[in-house]
């Protein structure tokens, strides 16, 4: 056994006169509701006429009701979002100011709401689930304003609305991978908690270099059986096996994860992880069994933590002997069948040995001869 290769990798003040009182006792009492554009309303005589109302100095804007969700980038991608308010105080000061032409009333009330925004992404294709929430501080100001012209007795009324936001807390995003076994993982990486079992998509070094088309059409198998894995129900928060295949530290693992098909399994065999795999290929030699073929091998350790110790029970299958395409799929298929998707076998921190053994023979019959082995004290 040899150790693995190193691989590189404004308002104006005045004075008042009783007639004008009398004409803000009249007519100047303050709107009862935010409209949603603001209004001036011209009193003259018995004529009332709307006009137009310029924005206020502090930018005049309309009172949003709901945060709306951004539109999906495609068909795949769902969003939803959701907004729950809790309500505030509500401060209220009114101010009468006078001039030598005018009296001014101006009512200013401002509110504070806290919204809490959660908002929920889920990419149907690759099955990945992100969350964020958000707590933002609303703070609405409505300021009604109502002149009366001492001349004229004309009463003119503004309604401006302004609308502050401001983020007090927020959570990173949580991605929360679905039920799919397949994952692509770069050095340093390490299967999450919920990994029961964990496998790896092994080529050795030479198959690497002098046969990239074999990568390729392993690859192809191991991206088209993602799309009949067999259980779909199986929930986020279960243990589960997931069967890696390795990749370059400079690949982005979740834009790789979004790739389609051709695209996926380009970009994942130009940047096949060769290091990871010569290191995982090397940990399950540490059973004291050597590994030999082309590969690829399907190694896979229960629990996750055993990869990389000498007591380890290794489970391998060995794809050396398979050419086609079709073939390729079949036994990618079977993995999943009888291994990834087979809590019964791995979710004991441990392998069920008897059952493996049924397993084991099951494989014999169909890829020929230790095609299916356990390595370790009772493996062979």
């Amino acid at each position: 056994m040899t150790a693995p290769s190193q691989v590189a990798s404004a308002e104006t003040p005045a004075t008042q006169d009783e007639g004008s009182k009398a004409a803000l006792a009249a007519g100047a009492e303050p709107e009862a509701a935010v409209e949603d554009q603001s209004t001036a309303t011209t009193v003259a005589g018995s004529g009332t006429v709307e006009e137009p109302a310029k924005p206020s100095e502090t930018g005049a804007t309309e009172v949003a009701e709901d945060k709306a969700p951004e539109e999906p980038a495609s068909d795949e991608i769902v969003e939803a979002v959701r907004v729950t308010k809790t309500p505030g105080k509500t401060d209220s000061t009114v101010e009468i100011v006078e001039t030598s032409d005018a009296i001014v009333e101006r009512v200013e009330e401002t509110t504070t709401t806290d919204e809490d925004i959660e908002t929920v992404v889920a990419d149907t294709g690759t099955g990945v689930v992100g969350e964020t929430e958000e707590i933002l501080e609303r703070t609405d100001t409505v300021v009604k304003t109502t002149v009366v012209d001492k001349r004229t007795g004309r009463v003119t009324k503004k309604i401006a609305t302004q609308e502050k936001e401001e983020v007090r807390s927020s959570r990173e995003t949580i991605i929360v991978p679905a039920h799919s076994a397949r994952v692509y993982m770069k050095p340093g990486s390490s299967p999450d908690d919920r990994i029961a079992a964990y496998g790896m998509v092994a080529f050795p070094l030479e198959t690497t270099r002098q046969h990239p088309e074999r990568l390729a059409q392993f690859c192809a198998a191991y991206v088209e059986s993602e799309k009949h894995e067999p259980v779909p129900g199986l929930p986020a928060s279960a243990p589960r096996m997931a069967t890696v295949w390795p990749v370059s530290a400079s690949v982005a693992t979740d834009a790789l994860s979004r790739l389609n098909d051709v695209q996926k399994c380009e970009t994942a065999v130009l940047n096949y992880g060769a290091a990871m795999a010569d290191q995982a290929i090397y940990d399950a030699e540490l059973t004291g069994i050597e590994i030999n073929g082309r590969g690829p091998f399907l190694l896979a350790w229960s629990p996750a933590s055993a990869k990389g110790s000498a007591n380890a029970l290794v489970l391998i299958a060995n794809l050396s002997n398979i050419d086609t395409p079709e073939a390729a799929l079949a036994a990618m298929r079977r993995w999943q069948t009888d291994v990834e998707f087979n809590p019964p076998l791995w979710a004991e921190a441990g392998w069920n040995l008897p059952l493996l053994r049924e397993i084991m023979d099951e494989w014999a019959a169909v890829h020929g001869p230790q095609s299916l082995m356990l390595l370790g004290p009772f493996g062979g």
